[in-house]
């Protein structure tokens, strides 16, 4: 596989992306350098070779996700307490650190589940923008959130369990 890329300086507006696999020859035009990545986790696999998800601040491989989720090493406990039961491309919103288990509660969710996750997934997911995190205060109780966006949910979920 094959591509090169062409940025027009002068207009500051021009990609140019060509390239070929298996004998295809492919040809793309975006409108700024800077969507490069948005391309590549949309239909543009092709160019890296991997499929990528998408976040806030770029793209990363599913491969790498899947490599650090079975990472083991050090983990981070975080606790949710939802209506019905996790399911994969849904926002997740869990709490972590002192006062998780309070936060959690005061959502007043039906299920508590709770969850300890490889550091390592939650580093790369971070960097890559697919977690966000707050402090959140609710109901009294106060902790750390992090919000996992949809398109993350699927390498997270197989960590958790109901407590209740």
């Amino acid at each position: 596989m094959t591509f090169s890329m062409t940025y027009d300086i002068a207009t500051d507006r021009s990609v140019y992306l060509n390239g070929a696999k298996d004998g295809m020859v492919m040809y793309g035009g975006a409108r700024a350098l800077w969507e490069l990545p948005g391309l590549v986790s949309a239909g543009w696999g092709w160019l890296t070779g991997a499929e990528a998800v998408q976040g806030l601040y770029g793209p990363v491989s599913r491969a790498a996700l899947e490599a650090a989720a079975n990472s083991g090493g050090e983990t981070v406990r975080v606790v949710t307490t939802i209506d019905g039961t996790l399911q994969a491309g849904r926002t997740l919103h869990v709490a972590t650190g002192e006062g998780a288990e309070a936060l959690a509660g005061a959502a007043k969710g039906s299920t508590t589940y709770v969850a300890n996750i490889p550091k390592a997934l939650i580093n790369l997911m971070k960097r890559a923008g697919l977690i966000e995190t707050s402090t959140t205060s609710m109901g009294g109780a106060t902790a750390t959130e992090m919000k996992f966006l949809p398109q993350a949910t699927e390498f997270v979920i197989k960590f958790f369990s109901p407590v209740n």
